[in-house]
């Protein structure tokens, strides 16, 4: 099967599921997203940001609080327009108010969004450089990979994003931008399918934490700091560390420890065998839709489909 085909399947799949979840779980997700934004550093110390809009009776991350808690900061806040059908073709607009926002005209879709004559005059944001950027998708995974609706969009905005952020801010260890995809429960799944063109995100924020992404350098320095931290309990003798888990967390930490001795690489695939592990011995079950624990960068968990 192809990566386009699978994303097809993936993007119908997703959709059958959420036609399960009724708005008041929706909405009780986005406030548990909401104020799991509040611990992110990134949220809180932003000053400009782009906020997507949700569509009208959608299954997806209502950011209108999230609008509004925004702007009553002071954050200088673009919302979206697609001006034609290009991945390039997307707009980032400034936002006056949230009374203007609520007032938006819906697209076919049920968008709010502008239309031709209220861009006209509204602030053109799209070649600034923003510190936010708080994206849609319809399924994420725990490498913070988000699968879109297949336009392309958001990933040419990202892109164009990170280039701008290269090119102004220069090279830096922390970045100022970040990248965070908002999910419900149920767009948590194990793998995304991705192809070149694909963005990355930086985190993930969904009802039950993060999803921060690492990769195999970055596992491996973890997984050694992990396994420092679980001898540091032993010779303490906290007993409640393996309480209730069993196996399941010290074959985690086994395979932290092999993968900071074999390499980052190796560390990587033996960091998620473990950590799926794990998730299936705590009989995690996120098909019901209750919000899924938060997952570690120690431990880089998937979460099933």
């Amino acid at each position: 099967m192809t990566i386009t085909a699978m994303k097809k399947a993936m993007r119908k799949q997703t959709a059958d599921v959420l036609k399960s979840l009724q708005r008041s779980a929706i909405s009780a997700q986005s406030a548990a997203v909401l104020a799991e934004l509040g611990t992110v550093p990134a949220y809180t110390s932003a000053r400009s940001a782009s906020v997507y809009l949700p569509m009208d009776g959608s299954s997806e991350v209502d950011t209108w609080p999230i609008l509004a808690a925004l702007l009553s900061r002071g954050v200088t806040v673009a919302v979206p327009r697609v001006a034609g059908p290009k991945p390039s073709d997307m707009r980032m607009l400034r936002l006056s108010s949230y009374e203007e926002a609520a007032a938006l005209p819906r697209t076919k879709w049920g968008i709010p969004e502008p239309d031709e004559a209220q861009a006209a005059s509204m602030e053109d944001m799209t070649g600034a450089t923003f510190d936010l950027l708080l994206v849609p998708g319809v399924a994420f995974d725990a490498r913070c990979n988000r699968l879109g609706h297949g336009r392309g969009y958001y990933d040419c905005f990202v892109s164009r994003q990170r280039a701008l952020e290269r090119r102004e801010r220069g090279p830096s260890p922390s970045p100022q931008l970040t990248v965070i995809g908002l999910g419900l429960t149920l767009q948590l799944v194990e793998t995304v399918p991705v192809s070149e063109t694909d963005e990355r995100l930086d985190l993930v924020v969904h009802p039950g934490g993060q999803l921060a992404f690492a990769d195999a350098a970055d596992y491996g320095a973890r997984a050694s700091r992990a396994e420092a931290r679980a001898e540091a309990g032993a010779e303490a003798g906290a007993e409640s560390k393996e309480e209730g888990f069993g196996p399941a967390l010290t074959s985690t930490r086994q395979g932290a420890a092999e993968g900071a001795a074999e390499g980052a690489a190796e560390g990587a695939a033996e960091g998620e065998r473990r950590a799926k592990s794990l998730r299936s011995d705590l009989g995690s079950d996120l098909g019901s839709g209750a919000a899924a624990a938060p997952v570690t960068l120690a431990e880089q968990v998937l979460l099933p489909t």
